[in-house]
């Protein structure tokens, strides 16, 4: 396979991202993607070896997405490791909103991915994790407790984002304040 155009190679996972959002990953298909950008069913190929590969790229490319936005939050100063968490917290939130597509590819059942796309799935949430994590230490908590801490926090991200994502909960600054209430309350409680 030649080097691939990564201007041409974008427009392939934003297309494939357009695709998944519609059809989801299971029926995901490359040559219905193909006729999306008015190319042969072929071209894809030219750039990804295969189904798998694409929708590795856009696992990937969600993943370099919510990187840049962690970086830039974990960039500006917070008085303490919660305010910090809570603020990521509240912006992935955010982010899986205005992203229903990454939420789709979170949320997809796990059988429905080759064991590289779900190790690239999983790095989604280590940043978040491993500061949930740091401050669990810091805070004197046992194994348990700081499992028990990430489950909970992981909990109110994914199933605020899925509410609001819905439409079930509305995305207005009261619900949000809610939510971001009740993830503060976490790194309180001991």
């Amino acid at each position: 396979m030649r080097p691939a155009n990564p201007q041409v190679r974008e427009k392939f996972i934003l297309a494939a991202i357009r695709e998944i959002s519609v059809h989801g990953i299971s029926d995901f298909s490359m040559r219905r993607m193909a006729e999306s950008l008015n190319v042969s069913p072929g071209a894809p190929y030219k750039h990804f070896e295969s189904r798998s590969a694409l929708i590795l790229a856009v696992i990937k490319y969600m993943n370099d997405q919510w990187y840049l936005k962690q970086a830039e939050i974990a960039k500006k100063p917070h008085k303490t490791l919660s305010e910090c968490l809570v603020e990521i917290s509240m912006e992935y939130i955010d982010f899986l909103c205005g992203n229903p597509v990454f939420q789709t590819v979170l949320l997809t059942d796990d059988k429905l991915f080759t064991a590289e796309q779900l190790k690239e799935k999983a790095k989604i949430s280590r940043g978040t994790q491993a500061l949930v994590e740091e401050y669990c230490r810091s805070a004197g908590m046992n194994e348990q407790d700081r499992f028990r801490k990430t489950y909970a926090v992981r909990s109110f991200i994914y199933g605020a984002a899925f509410f609001m994502g819905s439409g079930s909960m509305p995305q207005t600054d009261d619900a949000k304040n809610v939510v971001k209430a009740c993830i503060e309350r976490e790194f309180l409680l001991p």
